[in-house]
This record gives C-alpha cells, structure tokens and sequence, in this order.
C-alpha cells in the first residue's frame, strides 16, 4: 500500500465477538424466551378478541350465538367457549428454529377462514330435543341436509408490532448477556 496507513488493533472487539459467537452457538434459551412470549401474545389476541395486528375478529352471527345458548355453550365470547383452542398453543424449540402454533385439529379453521362441507348425516336424537315437526321416540334418527359452514378467519397466532419490539429487545438483552 503506498501512501498512508494506520494499524488498528482490534483484539478487544475480536474478543467480544468471539465470546458473542460461543453465545450464538446455543441460540435455544432465546428461542424459549420467544416461543414463551409469543404463546402469552396468542392468549391476550383470545382475550382481545383480535388478530396479532390489533385488528378485531368478526363478531359471531345470530344463528352461531344462539345454537351456542341452545347447548349450553358460551355466546359471550368467540373462540373461547371451552377454551380448548386457546389452551393448545404451544411451541418447539429445536436446535436451529422455534416453532409456535395451536395443536387443537380445528386451529386452522379459525386461524386461516375457510368453507366447510358437511355431508347428509343422520342424529340420534333423546325424546324432542332436536325433533321439531314430529314427535319422535327416544334413540330415534332425524337426518341432517348435508350443508355448507363458512367460518371467517380469526388470526389468533402471528407477530403484531408490539411482538416485534420485544422480540428486538430480547435479543439485545440475550446478545449483552
């Protein structure tokens, strides 16, 4: 090099980096920090009633509000009536990543919307508690039409701004560390 030069001695910040880069090695203790932050988001959208970016869920329909009453289910809140669903969110950490979700079968449904198909069925049904026309004797069949069932999305897992902010300062604090 012609010129000028200086020489910097950086033993000090290589040192630090090297003591970041055997801290990196084991990212898992960060990871469970998150996975436990994001499964405590996921419970306050339920509480909420909102999706990860504050955006409220659609209030559930009449007819939804009362089959609930009917059966002795919750209408107050959506989502939440056994609590089953809200009560699968767990998450995974392995070596190289962190995975959150919900375990419940029907998480997607509600997380994503969609359409479902319900075939013709019959019901056994206990003296007139389902039969509307006719008297019917108990353990008898009443036949379901085979319909259609159109559930709108309710994001309840996903980062919201406030998720990111403390994802960034977890990740500070576990880099100073």
């Amino acid at each position: 090099m012609s010129g000028i030069s200086i020489r910097i001695n950086l033993d000090g910040a290589s040192a630090n980096l090297d003591a970041i880069l055997r801290h990196m090695a084991d990212i898992r203790p960060f990871y469970r920090s998150i996975g436990n932050h994001m499964v405590k988001s996921a419970s306050d959208n339920f509480h909420a009633e909102s999706g990860p970016d504050g955006t409220p869920w659609t209030p559930l329909k009449p007819a939804t509000i009362r089959a609930h009453a009917k059966n002795f289910r919750s209408a107050l809140s959506i989502l939440r009536d056994r609590g089953l669903l809200a009560g699968s969110i767990k998450f995974e950490v392995e070596a190289d990543r962190l995975r959150v979700g919900a375990v419940a079968p029907y998480a997607a449904i509600h997380q994503l919307g969609g359409t479902i198909q319900k075939a013709e069925a019959k019901r056994r049904v206990a003296g007139r508690r389902f039969a509307t026309r006719d008297e019917r004797p108990d353990g008898a069949e009443v036949p379901i039409r085979a319909h259609t069932i159109t559930i709108p999305a309710r994001p309840f897992l996903g980062l919201g701004s406030r998720d990111l902010d403390v994802i960034t300062a977890d990740a500070e604090d576990w880099l100073t560390r």
